[in-house]
């Protein structure tokens, strides 16, 4: 590539010179031309310019990485209970907990409020873990930080109010954070556990979806009411 940048500076310098001296002269030529040179390297510099080669690792330094990560990440447990059955509009409370170690399965569920039977996941663990729940039936909200320490145990509530009936689902996934020497260099620092979806049959309740129907669409509600007032009113007063 360095040949073809310097053939290319020697056509340049032999096509501009004669050009160059006709329109500035003797005196300035030489500047001239070494303007045009650096002009030209700089643009070769730009497009061809060296990109650094991607970080590579020895083998003992790839076995120091697994063996890192290996120590950062543990197997654990998870608990999570959302009720099989939920009610159109009524709000529920669904928790999840995290332990790091299998003696405190049990401690997972110990202030669970949610009234559904919690069901426990065996999943990989990390000192720093991040948890969301999401369902497009349902409007959910959390009450706990979205990433936590679990040391040795955490626990994560929301409040899930279901907005559409029939058999919807609940979607929970959780992220371990890792932090590695190197890890930065290799991706993001975060590994996901494969999701948990649970399938919820929700009850339809009428004066809810009566209730949601009016507050999303009072507008037009008003404005038909209002139109047929006034042809109503027309009617009556061409009959009499």
């Amino acid at each position: 590539m360095l040949v073809v940048a310097v053939f290319c500076s020697a056509v340049a310098v032999a096509v501009l010179t004669p050009v160059l001296h006709w329109w500035l002269g003797l005196e300035y030529l030489a500047s001239a031309l070494l303007l045009v040179l650096a002009i030209g390297w700089f643009i070769f510099a730009r497009r061809y310019r060296r990109v650094p080669p991607p970080a590579s690792y020895s083998m003992s330094e790839s076995h120091e990485l697994a063996r890192q990560l290996a120590d950062a990440v543990h197997q654990g447990f998870l608990a999570f209970n959302p009720p099989a059955e939920m009610r159109q509009g009524r709000q529920e409370r669904v928790e999840v907990g995290v332990a790091r170690v299998a003696a405190l399965k049990e401690a997972l569920v110990e202030g669970f409020r949610g009234r559904g039977e919690p069901q426990f996941e065996e999943i990989e663990t990390s000192s720093l873990m991040s948890v969301a729940l999401k369902g497009r039936a349902f409007d959910i909200t959390s009450y706990s930080a979205h990433e936590q320490i679990v040391a040795p145990l955490a626990k994560w509530e929301f409040d899930v109010l279901p907005v559409r009936p029939g058999m919807q689902t609940l979607t929970l996934s959780v992220d371990l954070r890792i932090a590695l020497p190197g890890l930065a260099e290799l991706g993001s620092g975060y590994r996901s556990v494969p999701v948990l979806q649970r399938a919820i049959r929700i009850r339809v309740d009428m004066g809810y979806g009566t209730r949601r129907f009016v507050a999303s669409n009072w507008q037009w509600l008003i404005a038909t009411v209002i139109g047929l007032a006034g042809a109503i009113t027309a009617w009556i007063t061409l009959v009499h």
